[in-house]
Order: C-alpha cells, then structure tokens, then sequence
C-alpha cells in the first residue's frame, strides 16, 4: 500500500514537471482566477465598511430652549431612549456644549478670545440621538415632532445620509453579481484548461495506460496521479495568490486611506484576520473544480 501511493505520488510529479509549459498555464490562469477572486472580496469588504460608517455618522440633534428646566430634559431624555429604536441619546448640558466649542476652536486666537468676553454662556442644552437602523429615524422623528414637545424644543437637525447610503449599497449589489460573473467565468476558463491539461498528459501516455490496464493496473491507479496533479495545481496557484494578494494589499493600503480621508477598512488586517476563511473556501473550491475536470477528462481513456 505505502509502495503504491509512493508510485502514485512519484508519477503525478514526473507528470507535473514533464509537462512544465502546460503546468505553468494552467496554474498561471488558475492565479488569475483567485486574484480575481479576491479583488471582488476586498471591495466588497471596503463597501460594507464604508455603508457601516456612514450609518454611524447619521443621527438626530435636538436642541432645547433657554427656558427648558433640567428635569423636563431629563423627562424628554428618558421617553426617547424607552423607543426601541433608539440606540444612543446623549445629553449635552449647556457647559458641555461650551466646552466642546472651545476645544474644537482651540487653535483659532478670534474666536478663543470672543468666547472670554462673554459674560454668560449663550448656548443651550442639546441631545444627539443615533437609531439602530436607518429605518429607525422615522419613529424617532415622529416622536421628536409630537405636539407636546414643541414648547420644550427649540429646534432639530437631521443629518440624512439615507440616499448617499441607498447608493453604495446599490454598487455593493452591483460589485457582488460582477464578482459572481466573473467568477463563474473564470472558474468555467480554469476547468477547461485543467481538463484540455489532463487531456493532453494522457494523450501522451496513452500507450503507457493501456499497458498498465492490460497487465491489471486498477483504474484507481490510473487515476491517481493525474487527480493528485490536479492537486499540485490548486496549491501552487494558491500559494502563489497568497503571496501576491498580501503586497498588492500593502501597495494599495495607503491609496485606499487617502480615498477615504483614513476612514477606510484596513483591507491588510482584514485578510490577516480572515485569512481561513477567505483562503480556505477559495482552495477548496479550486479543489473540487480541479478534481471534478480531471475526473471528467481521464475518464473516457479508463476503457481497454
């Protein structure tokens, strides 16, 4: 048994190295194929966090009255956060809302030097209110326009990124049927030229199989080696996508933050942290197609 799988796995190297050309552009199309792959993992990865931050970015800011008491806010406060919808509502006393101004104008002297001249604090308490969902700022909104808060509300503000939101998404949707097309076409170009390969390997050995099935060779043994080249295939053009996918990542990291002002995903720890999964699906996809064409090929030249 162990002589045997010796044999076998000694013929499907000869076999991989005699045909070094055909190998080459098997595995170099099988490479483009993964890259190709990965692109559309990458941007679509880039979107879902880009539609994640601007989700973040949209809320509600209500802006209370002068005259508003304390515990009235707090009253308002605590019926907002008791809707289900509600994932934040953060109170900003007066002074806080004071404080803020002066940090945020820290580095301008004008306005640094008006704030000290004021002789009482002219800005009013506030709350920044953040839905779970999108969807989820249309009871909020409701809530905030009843009739019975008016005299407590000075006014409110909401920044809607909705359409900027639908948009992406839009082109997320669009990126994931491109990925599927192309895949589909690449991987359809890849089973053929694996199957043409195995094809072309028999061709060649044509003499040789039908020996070997005349004095008992099992179709098995056969078999093998041609399936374990296909093998060879997958974990070369793996092997090389992976150490490819990684510099062009680093390449492209610096050019993706600028794109995004540095709010982007960080695209080199995100396949750090899937690599598994990201990798370990495609190579065992690459698996299953590889065998599969082999199998498809060698089969007609089993019959002595």
């Amino acid at each position: 048994m162990f002589i045997s799988s010796a044999r076998i796995i000694k013929f499907s190297f000869q076999n991989f190295w005699r045909n070094l050309w055909l190998s080459t552009v098997t595995v170099s199309i099988l490479t483009l194929a993964l890259l190709s792959v990965n692109f559309f993992v990458g941007l679509h990865a880039l979107l879902e966090q880009s539609i994640q931050s601007l989700e973040q970015r949209v809320n509600v800011t209500v802006y209370f009255q002068e005259t508003a008491q304390d515990a009235e806010i707090q009253k308002f406060v605590a019926d907002l956060g008791g809707i289900r919808e509600v994932l934040s509502a953060d109170l900003i006393s007066k002074d806080d809302a004071l404080n803020r101004l002066k940090e945020r104008y820290q580095s301008d002297s004008n306005i640094q030097e008006s704030l000290k001249e004021l002789e009482e604090n002219p800005l009013t308490a506030s709350v920044i209110v953040r839905a779970k969902t999108i969807e989820g700022y249309t009871p909020i909104l409701s809530f905030i326009d009843d009739q019975r808060y008016q005299p407590l509300i000075e006014n409110r503000t909401f920044q809607d990124r909705t359409r900027l939101i639908s948009r992406i998404q839009e082109i997320k949707a669009q990126v994931r049927t491109a990925g599927m097309g192309v895949t589909i076409f690449l991987a359809i170009i890849a089973a053929l030229i694996v199957m043409n390969t195995i094809r072309i390997t028999i061709y060649t050995r044509r003499r040789e199989v039908g020996i070997m099935k005349l004095v008992g060779a099992t179709n098995w043994f056969v078999r093998a080696p041609l399936i374990i080249e296909a093998l060879l295939y997958s974990v070369v053009a793996m092997g090389i996508t992976i150490l490819l996918v990684f510099p062009i990542l680093s390449a492209l990291q610096p050019i993706v933050f600028r794109l995004f002002d540095g709010n982007a995903l960080d695209m080199l720890g995100y396949f750090s942290e899937n690599f598994i999964p990201i990798f370990g699906y495609q190579f065992a996809a690459v698996v299953i197609l590889n065998v599969l064409s082999s199998t498809v090929a060698i089969g007609r030249y089993l019959k002595v």
